[in-house]
């Protein structure tokens, strides 16, 4: 299971969860993804990241596809990260999982208190 993170805040809390960490993949081409490969249980998983301050969907496509490449086999991959809020009807607190199967670009940029 490939899993691409935004931050690499995000990649260090995935890194928590591996089991085992396991050897660097060999790139191909003209890939710069960093990787994290390890497993949970039996189940292999390889993690990469966005490139710092690259948030735009066509980084995220980038990442995967130069995953899918080095990985040379059928992979699931999920988009993981940390979500902003919104308040709504629906009751979703800190913790909680939100899954979907498309991700919508909406906004780029965070709002600070005091600026």
């Amino acid at each position: 299971m490939g899993w691409i993170c935004a931050l690499s805040i995000e990649m260090a809390a995935g890194r928590v969860v591996l089991d085992r960490i396991h050897e660097d993949l060999p790139t191909i081409g003209n890939n710069t993804n960093a990787y994290a490969l390890g497993n949970v249980d039996k189940h292999n998983k390889v993690m990469a990241c966005l490139p710092t301050g690259q948030y735009r969907m066509n980084n995220a496509a980038i990442v995967a596809g130069n995953t899918l490449r080095s990985l040379q086999s059928n992979c699931i991959e999920l988009i993981v990260g940390i979500g902003g809020g919104k308040p709504s009807d629906v009751d979703i607190r800190l913790g909680d999982r939100v899954i979907n199967n498309k991700v919508l670009q909406y906004d780029l940029g965070k709002i600070v208190l005091g600026n």
